[in-house]
């Protein structure tokens, strides 16, 4: 995590902290413009509707959402103990996947490119889903959840299963 860290910061703080508007290039040939609308550490912050607006006008890409967010969390989570699972790679995939389809002009509605973190009640497939129980420790269920398939389908990326109480 702290390579991410590292790289995000390194690649666009300089340009953002000294107010510079910039078209930085990225790995799958299109454009995202990245103005001071916000700053990079700061991204975080921003609500549903906000981050919304600014991926689907370019100004944001769903890439540095998750990374700023997977940040965040490295930074606080510990302390405040919110996720029991973090899909880190998984996100990362599907913000790719997002960029692209935002770049290409398939936009999915306001919830697409937008990190989420779920319940740990939902299932996922393929990730483990305690539902907030020792007994359920080991469980992975073989489906989604509908929950959490109409979620993925609008375009949501999942960050990781939040904690529950038993």
């Amino acid at each position: 995590m702290e390579n991410i860290k590292t790289t995000f910061r390194s690649i666009f703080w300089g340009s953002q902290e000294a107010g510079h508007n910039t078209d930085i290039r990225n790995p799958i040939g299109g454009y995202f413009r990245y103005r001071r609308v916000v700053g990079l550490d700061k991204l975080h912050q921003l609500s549903i509707s906000e981050a919304s607006k600014l991926l689907k006008s370019k100004d944001l890409s769903p890439v540095d959402l998750v990374d700023a967010h997977l940040v965040r969390l490295e930074e606080t989570d510990l302390k405040l103990n919110s996720f029991i699972t973090v899909l880190e790679d998984t996100a990362r995939k599907s913000a790719l996947q997002a960029e692209k389809e935002i770049l290409s002009g398939r936009w999915r509605g306001e919830l697409h490119g937008i990190p989420i973190g779920l319940k740990d009640l939902y299932y996922t497939k393929g990730v483990t889903t305690t539902i907030g129980s020792k007994i359920y420790k080991d469980f992975i269920p073989e489906y989604d959840a509908r929950v959490t398939s109409n979620l993925t389908e609008a375009g949501a990326i999942i960050l990781g299963k939040l904690q529950m109480h038993e």
